[in-house]
């Protein structure tokens, strides 16, 4: 079991991007019954009809379909929605997040829910969902390996601004400006490397 949640949390290093869900611990729930989150107070969800289970499972490679640890998994701790994301995890290569499971009702069902509750999460709070990520991560890697500027065919340019002289009226009054702006405004220091990548020598 330590291996196997090892396995889960800690996975391997490569070109290929996979998903990390850190260990922690929430209240148990029954093994017949999925877990999702409304705030802070976790609540069950309704077990999938049988039409629903047999649909879902449809969505797995057979190697999932035929093993029947991960299949019990799959009808009695996930509910409809979490059994399609997981099955659309499986199919996307992040297989390895369910790995070394014991069949469903074992000691380690309390860590395999939070697991599906922080998925289900992330595939909410995250645009375009986690399918979505990491797509975006595999194309953004794959560009990076092949050298692809994402900047190819811009033309950096100084943008048009206004000369002032300290303590003038319009000073004054663009400092008014800003300090109304600022309370609403959020500065982000970028750091690392000499910012060449645009193609311009001067200050970023």
């Amino acid at each position: 079991w330590l291996e196997a949640t090892r396995r889960r949390h800690f996975a391997a290093r490569g070109s290929r991007a996979v998903l990390r869900a850190p260990p922690q611990r929430i209240p148990v729930c029954t093994p017949a019954a999925a877990m999702a989150v409304t705030g802070s107070r976790p609540r069950l969800v309704k077990a999938p009809t049988l039409k629903e289970n047999q649909e879902n499972a449809l969505k797995l490679p057979e190697q999932y379909r035929t093993n029947d640890v991960f299949m019990s998994n799959f009808r009695k701790l996930m509910g409809s929605d979490t059994q399609d994301l997981v099955a659309q995890l499986i199919n996307e290569g992040q297989g390895h997040l369910f790995m070394g499971w014991l069949a469903a009702g074992s000691s380690d069902d309390t860590d395999k829910k939070h697991l599906l509750l922080q998925l289900k999460k992330l595939d909410k709070t995250s645009p375009g969902g986690l399918i979505g990520y990491i797509q975006r991560a595999r194309k953004l890697l794959a560009e990076s390996k092949a050298g692809v500027n994402p900047f190819e065919g811009c033309t950096p340019s100084v943008p048009e601004g206004v000369n002032l002289s300290f303590g003038s009226a319009e000073f004054e009054r663009y400092e008014q400006m800003g300090l109304a702006a600022a309370r609403d405004t959020v500065f982000v220091l970028v750091a690392g490397g000499p910012g060449g990548g645009p193609g311009a020598s001067g200050v970023k």
